[in-house]
Parts: C-alpha cells; structure tokens; sequence
C-alpha cells in the first residue's frame, strides 16, 4: 500500500529510525519488466529488482545484491533516475516506509506499508493522507520519467 503523507507531522516519529540515501535507476521501464539498479548509503548497498506486472497491489519481485562498483558503473547505463531519504519506523507491527523526494521531486513524501495480503486492514497514524496504491503516476518508475 503506498500512501501519499501530506503532514509534516510525520518527523516526529523517525528520528531514531533508520534512514537510508537512495538513488535509483531504470535500466528498463516496460510496465510488463521494470528493471531497477538501486545504490543504499550509507550503508555501501547495491542492488538490483526486476519487478514483473501483476494483478492488483501485488506482483512478482525479484531483488538481488550486487558489488557496488558494478552498480556505479551500471547507473551509467539507466534510462531514468531519482533520489530520495528513506525513514522506517515500525508501527502496530508493520515497518513504514518513508520516502522523502529530493530533486525535481523535492516536497513529496509517499509511505510504503507491506501487508500480510491486499485485503488487510490497519488503522493509519493520523498524518497519512490519501491512498495512491493504484496511482500509476506515484509509482517510483513514473516518477523518474518526470
């Protein structure tokens, strides 16, 4: 569930949290394979994800590490890129994902929550705004064409 939060209130809750600098490329953006190159600071992390189309929220994944270097080299290779901090903080036994959008994307927050399955239901922190699940245009690889 991808949620677009749209208070500022949400800070408050990540500052013990973990926060990673993400910058993501595309190397393909066929809706039916989208094949992203992700580089994680500050942890030295690289990483490659195939995501096929599915039905729904949900769809195949398949994530795999891979040398740093390789990925640095790779990014050269992408098609589109973005950039954003990601804040985690754990709430009712979930990890929500926090994504803050720095560039030409700069001012948009969107919050990732993975379900045990697309009929769960969770009551929200009061700061979450409107669910963009089913939004193609806030998906990270839309985002980076724009």
């Amino acid at each position: 569930m991808n949620i677009n939060a749209v208070s500022a209130c949400w800070s408050a809750y990540t500052y013990e949290e973990a926060l990673q600098k993400i910058h993501q490329g595309y190397l393909s953006l066929d809706p039916e394979r989208t094949v992203r190159l992700r580089i994680i600071e500050p942890d030295g992390v690289a990483k490659i994800t195939i995501k096929g189309s599915g039905n729904g929220v949900s769809r195949p994944e398949f994530e795999y590490t891979i040398p740093l270097h390789d990925a640095k080299e790779m990014m050269s290779l992408t098609l589109t890129d973005l950039a954003k901090t990601r804040y985690c903080y754990q709430y009712l036994g979930h990890t929500l994902e926090i994504d803050v959008f720095h560039g030409r994307h700069k001012g948009l927050i969107l919050v990732e929550i993975e379900l045990e399955s697309e009929h769960e239901r969770i009551d929200l922190p009061s700061w979450i705004g409107e669910e963009v699940t089913h939004l193609s245009q806030y998906s990270n690889a839309a985002l980076s064409q724009k």
